[in-house]
């Protein structure tokens, strides 16, 4: 219990400072068990100080940035999942955004593993098409992720600039794709400019 309250509020301290303006020059942060500036409320910071979770586009370049963290945790796992909107240098092109995760140590905040990207909007090297605003929930009775965005696609009779909300099924063990991304909102005709879908949030029950 005592593993899972520290997790519970180093969900808290990521997602508020991911949401610092200009923290770690657009890249997500992990504060250890508390954000800055609280320690008056919940408590001394417990581990050394913020390390940096994402490394989109390497260290130095204002052209890739990561936006919008979100987390949960994993108390089966003893893990943290944050996920974020992202640019990256690896696979991507300046200006394309897609969906990233990365494994934490619920106690540490030690990196499990390398991040990955979950989202595949429109293929890869297109800037038309991209991910938006993630949203992660746990389901600790299958042990699932779900991630969900809003995206724009080319799937179906999509256009780009047309926005609708994804989700992708991931392992809780090891954070593992299960089967592929999939459209869950239908707003107005597809190809209809005029119809969108935004900001999504999702809940297991």
């Amino acid at each position: 219990m005592k593993r899972c309250t520290r997790a519970l509020v180093a969900v808290a301290s990521i997602v508020a400072a991911a949401m610092t303006p200009g923290a770690l020059a657009r890249e997500v942060p992990f504060a250890g068990d508390l954000a800055p500036g609280r320690a008056s409320a919940l408590g001394p910071e417990v581990g050394g100080n913020d390390v940096r979770i994402s490394a989109a586009g390497g260290v130095g370049d204002a052209s890739y940035g990561a936006y919008f963290a979100t987390a949960a945790t994993n108390p089966d796992a003893g893990e943290i999942l944050v996920c974020w909107e992202g640019e990256d240098n690896v696979e991507l092109v300046n200006n394309e955004r897609e969906i990233f995760c990365q494994r934490l140590e619920a106690t540490s905040g030690a990196e499990i593993a390398d991040d990955f990207r979950v989202s595949d909007m429109g293929g890869l090297g297109s800037a038309a098409y991209m991910a938006h605003d993630p949203h992660l929930v746990y389901n600790p009775v299958d042990q699932l992720y779900l991630v969900v965005w809003s995206g724009s696609d080319d799937s179906d009779d999509l256009v780009a600039g047309e926005f609708e909300i994804f989700g992708q099924l991931l392992a809780g063990a090891d954070a593992a794709e299960i089967g592929t991304d999939f459209r869950i909102s239908d707003m107005g005709l597809d190809g209809d400019l005029l119809s969108s879908a935004r900001y999504p949030a999702a809940a297991f029950n």
